[in-house]
């Protein structure tokens, strides 16, 4: 099973019925897929502090949002994060296409990229790096409860090329 299938299934049993999310070459399977599906709802915004601010209205209206971007969106949406999610006690999961690490070829994502758990610890925004389309789906199923009983934010970081690795799995 693809990635982006796990991604989808576990959002919507979940109960995640909108992704608000930033254009990413890396994460386009998942948009495409939501997009294919009808469901959840694609919200496309252009900064990441905007995305986050829809989520919160999103949130705040009765429904569950998740934000999907690039790590390096992280760096924009700080000041968004802590002003309006940290201290407003306002639920969000993040799924974020890992930017900076092994093979990357933009030079400008290295610095957050290879700064980002840094970031979140400072944040005390809890995080989790799968490795296999099994923990994927473990992480996504227990990620949407732990934001709603912590009223904070979680990350989930995609690596990309290790994800793929296991295209084949059957879960």
């Amino acid at each position: 099973m693809k990635y982006e299938e796990i991604i989808i299934n576990s959002l919507i049993n979940g109960g995640v019925d909108y992704i608000v999310h930033i254009p990413d070459k890396i994460l386009l399977p998942i948009i495409q897929l939501a997009e294919k599906r009808k469901s959840p709802n694609l919200l496309l915004v252009t900064r990441e502090e905007e995305g986050i601010a829809i989520c919160s209205g999103i949130y705040l209206g009765g429904h569950i949002p998740v934000m999907v971007m690039q790590s390096s969106g992280i760096g924009n949406s700080i000041t968004a994060i802590t002003s309006i999610l940290q201290t407003h006690h306002i639920p969000l999961l993040i799924i974020l296409s890992l930017r900076g690490s092994l093979f990357e070829y933009n030079p400008s994502d290295v610095p957050l990229g290879s700064s980002l758990h840094k970031i979140f610890d400072a944040l005390s925004i809890p995080y989790f790096v799968p490795g296999s389309p099994d923990e994927l789906k473990y992480v996504i199923e227990g990620s949407i409860p732990l934001c709603e009983s912590s009223q904070g934010v979680v990350a989930i970081i995609l690596n990309d090329s290790k994800l793929r690795r296991y295209e084949d799995a059957t879960i």
